[in-house]
């Protein structure tokens, strides 16, 4: 699911007596997630473009900035 589907299950699905805390939570999660699905299309971007090119560093680079890659 994307980060839009689990936001709206979360609001359609929210019990009354849910604490504000738990409503950041799943706000926070949802936001983090939907900054991984963003950066996960810059990063893959180049797989249609021909070549290297410079600008693709600079996508790289903003994806980074956006969701940092875990290195394992």
């Amino acid at each position: 699911m994307s980060a839009y589907q689990d936001l709206m299950t979360a609001l359609v699905t929210r019990r009354p007596d849910q604490s504000a805390a738990e409503d950041e939570r799943i706000v926070l999660a949802a936001l983090a997630k939907h900054a991984h699905e963003l950066a996960a299309k810059q990063r893959n971007w180049d797989s249609e473009a021909e070549g290297f090119t410079d600008p693709q560093m600079a996508v790289y680079a903003v994806a980074d900035f956006i969701d940092p890659e875990v290195q394992e």
